[in-house]
């Protein structure tokens, strides 16, 4: 764990702390320490995570929500993906200052359970690290790059994950479509049906219901599905 110096900490909430860096600014910083950033994924994704539990973070972003949901369950493992590699080290600076470093891991790849699955997906840039997405987003002059994929069916295999949290900008139909959720007792996605229409949003709830899942919380975009015969906490 780095010891830190205060004035690299641009914010705090309930003792994670957030390190400086040019994707944090004063507006994200001052709702990060109210508590309004990601906060129906964050709450979410710690009522329905257990002590123990293996994670698979899909969207990791800043680090956030997959930091803070770690650092409420200490003996939980978290497997983290981001397609944008710009986000990695301050995302690993996160993990790290928070002491997280041996129990949280985040890797520059984009998971996926399609069958076809091709090497790498082309991933597009936004503005704000917010919107970025497989899909065009942007101005057509934004930046484009080429991420590696990772196999849904080895990293279930490899991690065995308890729980999946889910925010990648419209890529969770295809995920949802086609993955192979049993021994998953929770999944926390954030809907983007700007990306793919209500059509697409029915899609991604009656994927998860043909899996075996039941939908117990939605609060805005943000849905929460547990395994058939799990019980949910309120």
């Amino acid at each position: 764990m780095l010891v830190q110096d205060p004035q690299d900490i641009v914010a705090e909430f309930e003792g994670l702390k957030i390190p400086k860096s040019r994707f944090v600014g004063p507006q994200l910083a001052r709702q990060i320490s109210k508590g309004n950033y990601e906060k129906p994924e964050r709450k979410l994704a710690v009522k329905l995570t257990r002590e123990g539990d293996h994670v698979v973070e899909m969207g990791a972003g800043i680090g956030f929500v997959g930091g803070f949901t770690a650092s409420q369950k200490p003996r939980l493992q978290l497997l983290s993906f981001e397609a944008n590699p710009e986000l990695i080290p301050h995302t690993e600076k996160l993990y790290d200052i928070n002491g997280l470093g041996d129990r949280a891991k985040v890797e520059n790849k984009l998971l996926t359970a399609n069958p076809d699955r091709p090497d790498s997906i082309t991933f597009h840039i936004h503005n704000s690290f917010l919107g970025s997405s497989v899909y065009k987003v942007g101005k057509p002059e934004n930046p484009k790059i080429e991420i590696p994929t990772v196999a849904w069916t080895q990293v279930k295999a490899d991690f065995r994950p308890d729980v999946i949290i889910m925010d990648i900008e419209g890529a969770e139909l295809d995920f949802l479509t086609h993955a192979d959720l049993d021994g998953i007792r929770a999944v926390v996605f954030e809907a983007h049906p700007n990306r793919y229409g209500q059509e697409g949003l029915a899609a991604c709830l009656a994927a998860l219901r043909s899996k075996g899942m039941r939908q117990t919380h939605h609060r805005m975009q943000v849905y929460a599905f547990v395994a058939e015969g799990v019980e949910a906490p309120h």
